[in-house]
């Protein structure tokens, strides 16, 4: 059974493939005298009694030839890229792949209309209206924003806007909304700066300005969201939550019916602030 890889040892196995790699590299390998069997044994790493008895095992894995020993398997696999080598330097000595023939008739370019002079697409004014912009109603706020922050950094708090300014600046204008804006951004630490923060204490940077009629449900849902927000949400509200709010807010939460339908923005009506 000697020779059959599929009847060694894990150690037969293991020494088998180091002599296979051996061969490889040296073009087979000696194994006739004892200077053999001591370099074949440390590059085996075993010694050199216990390699002459797995020798034994898988000398039939190996021929020899001109005093070298030699595995047929790998001598095929040695012959076909001594082959694929020759032929890809031939290839080479060509000067490389060939091209591919051409099966189908070339396409022929088509044809463009001639662009107009100017051309309407590089305009400034088409240009500038390529480019994103965000609402016509949001423009005092940015404008307040990134005179302070920066030009640029209103795109972080855009998408906060819609929920939280819409009913501050449908109840008391954006100038007056973009002045106490103004405010909030001059004294609130930058890291802790957000839209929601600004909502929900509108009135002290504001000095209190009153809301127009029929008004008051909706910023105060504005200021109840951004409270419970900062807990946690309605899940985390503690047990006295309730009873530290205000009489408007107190009313705002009977008229939303509670604080999970009040942050999903659903009034007991069916309509959303």
């Amino acid at each position: 059974m000697g020779g059959k890889p599929g009847m060694m040892t894990p150690e037969e196995i293991g020494v088998y493939v180091l002599l296979l790699c051996l061969d490889w590299n040296q073009n087979g390998f000696g194994f006739s005298s004892k200077s053999d069997h001591e370099r074949v044994s440390i590059w085996c790493k075993m010694r050199k009694p216990r390699l002459l008895a797995v020798w034994e095992r898988l000398k039939d894995c190996f021929e020899e030839r001109d005093g070298r020993m030699y595995n047929p398997r790998l001598d095929l696999e040695r012959q076909k890229q001594r082959e694929y080598s020759e032929a890809m330097a031939a290839n080479g000595r060509k000067g490389g792949r060939p091209p591919k023939s051409r099966g189908k008739a070339e396409r022929k370019p088509i044809e463009s209309t001639p662009s107009p002079t100017p051309s309407p697409l590089t305009t400034k004014a088409t240009t500038s209206a390529l480019a994103v912009k965000p609402a016509s109603w949001l423009e005092p706020y940015r404008d307040a924003w990134e005179a302070k922050c920066g030009k640029g950094s209103f795109s972080a708090v855009a998408g906060q806007c819609a929920r939280y300014l819409k009913p501050l600046d449908a109840a008391h204008g954006p100038q007056a909304v973009a002045k106490a804006l103004g405010q909030y951004l001059d004294r609130d630490p930058s890291r802790f700066r957000a839209i929601s923060r600004f909502a929900a204490n509108y009135a002290e940077y504001a000095g209190a300005l009153p809301p127009a009629s029929g008004t008051m449900p909706e910023i105060q849902a504005v200021s109840l969201r951004a409270k419970i927000g900062k807990l946690g949400g309605p899940q985390y509200l503690p047990a006295d939550f309730f009873e530290g709010l205000s009489d408007d807010e107190k009313a705002t939460w009977r008229a939303f019916g509670g604080a999970r339908a009040l942050c999903d923005g659903k009034h007991l009506n069916g309509s959303r602030a």
